[in-house]
């Protein structure tokens, strides 16, 4: 058991340093999970993963690295290609763009039509611009 926890922590400091690129960020972590108990390590894991630890990914829109949405955000293949490619940065970006959409053209939300059209300039915002 000791051996799975250590490859866990090895893997989230490793994860910690290619976000930050900062080794005293990862000795600080290194530190306060050298002084917990092996249930507490278990936990602090639990939580990590199950409320929102980080990933980084390759945004397509903003051409370079930040960190990734913590689900897709919307269902079917496109939503996990957004996740996949997409910022968090760059999605709040098109939120706000989306706003912009459905009030210049008086969109209704729950339109099909509109839904279609957000959808076809949300792809052309995120990855052909």
């Amino acid at each position: 058991m000791i051996g799975a926890i250590g490859g866990i922590v090895r893997a989230f400091l490793l994860g910690c340093f290619n976000y930050h690129r900062d080794v005293s960020c990862c000795y600080g972590v290194l530190i306060v999970i050298s002084r917990l108990s092996q249930s507490a390590i278990i936990c602090f894991i639990y939580a990590l993963v199950k409320f929102g630890g980080f990933f980084v990914v390759y945004c397509v829109k903003l051409k370079k690295e930040g960190e990734g949405l913590s689900r897709p955000p919307i269902p079917g293949e496109l939503g996990k290609r957004i996740q996949e490619n997409i910022s968090q940065e760059a999605w709040t970006m098109w939120l706000g763009q989306q706003t912009i959409l459905i009030n210049e053209y008086r969109l209704n939300p729950i339109d099909p039509q509109a839904r279609q059209f957000l959808e076809e300039q949300m792809q052309t915002y995120l990855f052909e611009d």
